[in-house]
């Protein structure tokens, strides 16, 4: 029977940031053979290792899902505050308009008072307001040709 030795493999290659062991086997394994206590205590060593190893990336995996959910539910709370914030510009633009609308119906009120008080001020004279709107005077304007200015009826 052959005596089979096992070696840390050494990499041509510089590993120093992985720390996996490789052995190197020189002659066959002869599987009759009982391993010796130096193999056993490598592969449970080793099987420990990747025991642990799949623990950590079990654990790790499951740290990376959590931070995804956490992500998601931020995401989605920035998408509330931005519909919120645009809801409100949305309502600020209402209650100017509002506003606006209040300050030119005030406006009009005032107006047509005025223009109340203009006719009554004329009838007490005993006159009466001929005057339309400004649309009715473009089209009368423009269907009666006036008189030149300086002829006289």
């Amino acid at each position: 029977r052959q005596k089979i030795q096992v070696r840390p493999y050494t990499p041509t290659q510089d590993h120093r940031s992985r720390s996996t062991h490789h052995i190197r086997v020189d002659h066959p394994v002869d599987h009759d053979e009982p391993p010796d206590s130096g193999q056993v205590s490598f592969l449970s060593s080793m099987s420990l290792r990747i025991k642990s190893l799949e623990a950590a990336n079990r654990s790790l995996r499951m740290a990376v899902i959590e931070k995804e959910k956490q992500c998601f539910s931020l995401q989605r709370e920035v998408d509330a505050s931005r519909r919120d914030e645009h809801v409100a510009s949305l309502r600020e633009e209402l209650n100017e308009m509002r506003a606006d609308n209040e300050r030119l119906e005030n406006e009009n009120s005032v107006l047509r008072q005025e223009v109340r008080e203009f006719h009554t001020f004329l009838q007490d004279y005993g006159l009466q307001w001929c005057g339309g709107s400004s649309e009715r005077d473009d089209k009368e304007d423009d269907a009666v040709p006036s008189a030149p200015e300086n002829e006289l009826p």
